[in-house]
């Protein structure tokens, strides 16, 4: 069965200011060549799930992959899904 191939735009956390009250937790990240975004924990955005944001690092889902960014760090995917055409 041939496969689809699903690029990811380049992540990057620009900041993180974590909070003992989960509420009051958010995080700047980068998408691609867009501006950065204020998200907190909870959101989705563009196809990737904002897990629990901690001291210096942000865990995410994305395509059901599980990783944890840290500031400045950058992250890119490719997922390979089969294709049912």
């Amino acid at each position: 069965m041939p496969l689809i191939e699903t690029d990811f735009p380049m992540l990057t956390v620009t900041e993180v200011t974590h909070h003992a009250r989960p509420e009051n937790r958010w995080a700047r990240i980068k998408i691609g060549k867009g501006p950065a975004r204020k998200v907190r924990e909870g959101d989705d955005v563009q196809g990737i799930h904002v897990g629990e944001i901690q001291f210096g690092s942000v865990a995410l889902q994305m395509a059901g992959t599980d990783v944890v960014v840290e500031v400045g760090e950058s992250v890119s995917f490719t997922v390979s899904e089969p294709d049912f055409h």
